[in-house]
C-alpha cells in the first residue's frame, strides 16, 4: 500500500484531485453558508457542523457504492447492430451515465455563472428558512449535489490506476479528506480568494467538462463499442492529468501576473 501511495502516477493524482476537490468543496460550504444564514448562532453553528459530517459521510458513502459498480467489468448487455456493437457492463454503464452526467453539471454551471451569475445563490436565498429541520434538509441536497461531483470526478481521473481497487479507494478518500479539511480550517481566505478569482471556479466547471468527457470515451471503450465501423479508442488518463495541471499552472500564472500588474500600475 504505502509503495503505491508514494509512487509518482499516485502522487499526481493525490495533488490533482486535492487540488479539484478544494475548488469544489468551496462552493460546497459557500452554498451551506447561506443555507443556514436565517438561524440564530447556535442553531447554526450546530447545523454547519452537521453538514460537514454529512458531507464526509456522504462522499464515502458514494465512494464506496462506485467502486462497487466498477467492479462489474462482466457485460450484461450484448448489443450486436450493423452499425453499432458491444457489450455494456457495470463499469462501463456508470462511466458512461457518469461522464455524461459531468458534462451536463460543467456546461450548465458555467451558462450560469457566465449568462446569469448568482442564480445558485438567489435561488438558495429565496428558501433560506430559519427552522433547523429544513435547513439541515436543504444542505444534505447540496452536499449529495457536491459529493456526486466530486466522487465522479474521481472516478473519471482514478479509474484502473491500480490492478487493487482498494488502494485506489484509500488514495481518493485520503484526497477527499484533504481537500475539505483544507477548506474548512481556511474558509474565510479560499471564499476570498473566490470571489476575487471567479476565473478559479469557471476553470474548475471546464475541468468536470474534461473528465467528463474522457469518462465518456473510456466507458465506450471498455464496452469495446464499434461505431460507424469504427472502434471507439482509449484517451491516455496522462494527458488528462497534464492538461488539467498545466491549466491550473497557467492560470494561478496569469493571476499572480495580474496582481502584479495592477501594484505596478498604482505605485506608478
Amino acid at each position: 500500500m504505502i509503495d503505491f501511495l508514494i509512487s509518482a502516477p499516485a502522487l499526481i493524482a493525490l495533488l490533482t484531485l486535492t487540488v479539484l476537490g478544494i475548488i469544489l468543496s468551496v462552493d460546497n460550504i459557500r452554498f451551506i453558508d447561506i443555507a443556514i444564514d436565517k438561524l440564530d448562532g447556535k442553531n447554526k453553528s450546530n447545523a454547519m457542523n452537521l453538514s460537514l459530517l454529512m458531507a464526509f459521510l456522504l462522499r464515502f458513502a458514494l465512494l464506496l457504492i462506485v467502486y462497487w459498480v466498477v467492479s462489474l467489468t462482466a457485460p450484461f448487455w450484448d448489443i450486436n447492430l450493423s452499425w453499432f456493437r458491444g457489450g455494456i457492463s457495470g463499469e462501463s454503464l456508470l462511466l458512461i451515465i457518469g461522464g455524461l452526467f459531468l458534462l451536463y453539471k460543467g456546461t450548465t454551471e458555467i451558462h450560469e455563472e457566465v449568462e446569469d451569475r448568482g442564480y445558485d445563490v438567489r435561488k438558495l436565498t429565496s428558501e433560506q428558512s430559519s427552522i433547523f429541520g429544513k435547513s439541515i434538509w436543504q444542505t444534505t441536497l447540496l452536499n449529495v449535489v457536491f459529493s456526486f461531483d466530486i466522487v465522479l470526478l474521481a472516478l473519471g481521473l482514478t479509474n484502473r490506476l491500480d490492478s487493487t481497487t482498494a488502494r485506489v479507494i484509500v488514495l481518493v478518500a485520503i484526497a477527499m479528506t484533504l481537500s475539505l479539511l483544507i477548506v474548512i480550517i481556511f474558509k474565510k481566505s479560499l471564499l476570498a480568494i473566490f470571489k476575487k478569482h471567479p476565473s478559479i471556479n469557471i476553470l474548475g466547471l471546464a475541468i468536470l467538462i474534461l473528465v467528463g468527457f474522457s469518462m465518456l470515451v473510456e466507458g465506450a471503450y471498455l464496452s469495446h463499442l464499434h461505431l460507424f465501423g469504427s472502434d471507439v479508442g482509449i484517451l491516455s488518463k496522462s494527458f488528462i492529468y497534464g492538461a488539467i495541471i498545466i491549466s491550473l499552472l497557467l492560470l494561478f500564472i496569469v493571476i499572480k501576473k495580474r496582481k502584479e500588474n495592477i501594484k505596478g500600475e498604482l505605485t506608478n
